[in-house]
């Protein structure tokens, strides 16, 4: 059985938060693998961890870095810069960075790649032009492209044009319009896939089981590690109780 990644949802943006625990650490010590972070880009060029298109009541493309700052700091929030938020993530943890929006793709890489190595951090967006601009920088940059509605009748695109089109290396599934049809696809050009967001054991547990998925995006990493050890604890007493041949044979 491969181990199936355990990937921590919306780290960054839980950074945000004044809480008592650093959402990174936090995650590791539940067990996660890889932490999610989500990226947006201010008016003025700065990277910053958000998830969604407005920030204290601001568009985040509109606004500039020192507003929203000012503005977060007063309803007791923080707005971290991506040089900040790598400055948090744990040593041996690998990030998986998704760019939201639009522009931003080319400089994103260059900041990433001047700070890391490869094959600590891979990056992901909903635009396929994002992910060629990526390679282009960088062709050993892992980049991932995410499907929004698999299994829709407007995303019923083919993987293998997609895949020339944003040489993308994996694939990043919203866990609802999961299709067999397309997971085989996927299989057969050899992407990965990724599927988000699991929270429930049940979920947890099949996709675990499932080869063709590598990891699985969740706001429970906790959770999702103990469902992971209990399926290598059944295997293991699988294997311990299944006869020998000279078992049988006496």
């Amino acid at each position: 059985m491969t181990e199936t990644l355990i990937i921590a949802h919306r780290c960054a943006e839980l950074a945000a938060y004044r809480g008592p625990a650093d959402p990174f650490a936090r995650a590791v010590a539940a067990g996660a693998d890889m932490a999610e972070v989500d990226l947006r880009r201010t008016g003025d060029g700065v990277f910053i961890g958000c998830h969604g298109p407005r920030l204290v009541g601001r568009w985040i493309r509109l606004a500039t870095y020192a507003e929203l700052r000012e503005r977060a700091e007063r309803v007791g929030l923080t707005v971290l810069r991506l040089e900040e938020i790598l400055e948090r993530i744990p040593e041996r943890m690998r990030i998986n960075v998704e760019l939201k929006g639009g522009p931003g793709a080319v400089e994103l890489a260059r900041l990433l790649q001047a700070r890391l190595t490869p094959d600590q951090f891979m990056i992901s967006s909903f635009q396929e032009r994002n992910l060629a601009a990526i390679k282009r920088v960088n062709s050993e940059i892992e980049v991932g492209l995410i499907y929004p509605n698999w299994g829709c009748a407007r995303e019923r695109v083919s993987i293998r044009r997609r895949r020339t089109d944003t040489r993308a290396d994996f694939v990043l599934a919203y866990w609802r319009f999961l299709r067999e049809q397309l997971l085989d696809q996927a299989a057969d050009r050899g992407l990965p896939i990724d599927v988000w967001t699991v929270n429930e054991p049940i979920a947890m547990r099949r996709y675990m089981q499932d080869p063709r998925i590598r990891g699985l995006i969740t706001d429970r990493p906790g959770l999702a590690a103990t469902v992971r050890a209990d399926a290598h604890a059944r295997i293991a007493a699988e294997v311990v109780s299944w006869p020998t041949s000279s078992s049988v044979t006496q």
